[in-house]
């Protein structure tokens, strides 16, 4: 719920005070455009309803691929958490904010398919 998020699971929501939201009517045959990794919620009108489509696309993929990769090639953890955040250091402030959260998922997902 945007209206109350719950402060320990999307800390990065309640903490970050620079978050703006919006609000506005979508009209019969408007769209809305939600840039990559904005948090975002969409109410509907009970009696009208909605229908949503999505098409995944994130600008950073290939820095922050490149990112994780070159820093799991570095067995230091201190150093390779440097590496990381010097690749995706001129990325955008929220792609750094998530970023983290992404190698952690990746790190994961690879220590899984290799045991």
């Amino acid at each position: 719920d945007i209206h109350a998020p719950h402060p320990h699971k999307f800390a990065l929501f309640c903490n970050d005070a620079s978050l703006h939201c919006y609000q506005g009517v979508i009209g019969q045959n408007e769209g809305v455009y939600i840039p990559f990794s904005w948090w975002h919620q969409i109410e509907s009108d009970a009696q009208i309803g909605s229908i949503s489509l999505s098409f995944r696309w994130n600008p950073y993929l290939k820095i922050v691929r490149n990112a994780m990769l070159t820093s799991s090639r570095v067995a230091n953890r201190l150093i390779s958490d440097i590496v990381f955040n010097e690749c995706i250091s001129n990325t955008p402030r929220y792609i750094q904010n998530v970023a983290p959260i992404w190698r952690k998922l990746f790190n994961a997902s690879t220590s899984t398919s290799t045991n």
